[in-house]
């Protein structure tokens, strides 16, 4: 991208790569979303789709549409589901959540609506999310999970504290876990179950599940300022 001219671009950032596909005349198709930024007379951005067309040492990008929202966007990130692709989670500078969808047919925009999610207490630079989570039982309960660290090193599931001290973490739907690292004297590397996430509910948890949450499962001691890089 940092070698192709965009016609009539404005300033954009936080590139997402959604899919990509080789088309019947041999030409690779790369289909992106980033944010325009706005101007500071401005109170609301936009999502971006771009094509980008790869055909051996010629390359060209298109900006397919532009998808307005309700205010200043803080992060964009891909859903940690693998199968999950083809949408994108978006957060807004006041925290509320938002969910992009690219339509299949790739002359047709995508859309954008109000996140499933519950919002985040405070707005997170860093977040991370699952479109379809599994509950115990291990069925598909179609609950979204994010959580996200802001800038206080708080670590949130929708409005719950999950840690007021945490350097970082990852989703890996893998493992079924959501790893984060602890700050302090005494540094933890703790584990919580996704499906205690998506079986939790603030007006009806298990005092099991709010165990686990606050606890996590058979937290590891680290060295202090570790952080969570894969796993």
């Amino acid at each position: 991208l940092a070698r192709i001219e965009l016609e009539k671009a404005r300033t954009m950032r936080q590139f997402l790569i959604l899919s990509a596909a080789l088309v019947d005349n041999g030409e690779f198709v790369v289909r992106c979303i980033a944010v325009e930024s706005a101007n500071s007379r401005q109170d609301t951005e936009c999502i971006v789709e771009i094509d980008v067309t790869i055909n051996g040492e010629c390359s060209s990008a298109n900006v397919v549409a532009r998808l307005p929202t309700e205010g200043k966007i803080l992060r964009i990130a891909n859903w940690s589901d693998t199968q999950r692709l083809s949408g994108a989670l978006v957060e807004l500078n006041d925290g509320s959540l938002l969910e992009y969808e690219s339509s299949p047919n790739t002359s047709v925009q995508g859309s954008i609506a109000p996140s499933h999610a519950e919002s985040l207490l405070e707005p997170c630079p860093w977040i991370a999310g699952l479109h379809s989570a599994e509950s115990t039982a291990g069925q598909a309960c179609n609950k979204r999970i994010v959580v996200g660290v802001s800038r206080r090193s708080r670590l949130y599931f929708g409005e719950r504290i999950l840690s007021d001290a945490c350097s970082s973490f990852i989703l890996t739907p893998t493992h079924q876990f959501l790893s984060y690292a602890t700050l302090g004297s005494r540094s933890q590397l703790r584990f919580i179950p996704l499906s205690a996430l998506a079986d939790y509910d603030p007006l009806m948890g298990s005092e099991e599940n709010v165990v686990t949450l606050g606890e996590g499962y058979e937290p590891r001691n680290v060295e202090r300022g570790s952080r969570v890089v894969a796993i």
